[in-house]
């Protein structure tokens, strides 16, 4: 798989990579064990066409870093 930019932060992110339309066995999986809802991102790169799965939280984003660093709150200065 290619080096993403984003690749370092990807635990912290919840995004996969994955090579498109290869898929494994199927299976059953129960309906409890989805934990929320994804994008699928397609993103044609080096000659091969690769999905991105980005989770996507409905109810909280997380804070913003100026939450948490009010130091930084102000970048312009102003």
């Amino acid at each position: 798989m290619p080096e993403l930019p984003w690749d370092p932060w990807m635990a912290d992110l919840g995004t996969g990579t994955w090579i498109a339309n290869e898929f494994g066995d199927r299976e059953v999986i129960d309906v409890y064990r989805f934990s929320g809802h994804l994008v699928l991102c397609p993103l044609p790169l080096h000659d091969q066409l690769w999905w991105i799965t980005v989770p996507h939280d409905h109810f909280g984003p997380e804070p913003d870093i100026y939450d948490e660093f009010p130091e930084h709150s102000n970048p312009g200065g102003e």
